[in-house]
């Protein structure tokens, strides 16, 4: 985890109290709207505002996509599951700065 630790020296990173992730994840629960077994990362994406995820779950993927969960619009959710690997599409929403507080 070098990379994390270096990225927290440089101010990159954002922590989020462990209470709120929680708390918002026992919201999510309580909601029964998801399918994934992943309320936590919903619940991180809530609290942060971000709106870009990448993830091979297809149930995640759906998730995330959905606006009730994810609001005011959903997320966007790049995958590698059809290719294995980054293309143009991927790259084009790694730019976005709407999606990544």
């Amino acid at each position: 985890m070098l990379w994390w630790s270096g990225a927290q020296l440089a101010g990159l990173t954002t922590t989020y109290p462990e209470e709120t992730v929680d708390r918002q994840t026992q919201e999510i629960k309580r909601e029964r709207t998801h399918q994934s077994n992943d309320p936590h990362v919903l619940a991180l994406a809530r609290i942060s505002g971000a709106r870009l995820l990448f993830t091979n779950d297809r149930d995640l993927q759906q998730d995330f996509k959905d606006s009730e969960l994810i609001k005011p619009s959903g997320g966007k959710v790049y995958t590698t599951i059809r290719s294995g690997a980054f293309g143009k599409t991927h790259k084009n929403l790694l730019r976005r700065q709407d999606l990544c507080p």
